[in-house]
């Protein structure tokens, strides 16, 4: 039986070949990612860490010369069959004007 996927995302979202880092705000470690897409509702990157679904995370990143940063919760975490890295779903929360901004445009150029 063929089943049809369902797109769940709010927002568009587009391919984003960036590097970025995830931080923990209480233990001040960092963690280099690699951004795959973005939409305003989240993002979507590579890592060679794994993270838990739910918990919540600083990421920052840069798109077309401008920095972006913001709390993220992860979606999902799984493994990447062709790499030994992770590939993490993780949605924006409470996204500051100035950074949705600077998504936004880069989403519709």
């Amino acid at each position: 039986m063929n089943q049809v996927r369902v797109e769940k995302r709010i927002s568009s979202r587009k391919p984003a070949r960036t590097r970025g880092e995830i931080n923990n705000a209480v233990s001040g470690g960092k963690w280099p990612i690699d951004v795959v897409d973005i939409s305003v509702g989240g993002i979507s990157f590579l890592s060679a860490s794994e993270f838990a679904k739910g918990s919540m995370w600083l990421v920052r990143l840069e798109l077309n010369g401008r920095i972006v940063r913001g709390v993220v919760t992860i979606a999902y975490c799984v493994k990447h069959t062709l790499t030994d890295a992770y590939r993490l779903g993780a949605a924006f929360m409470d996204l500051e004007e100035q950074y949705e901004v600077v998504i936004s445009r880069f989403v519709d150029e």
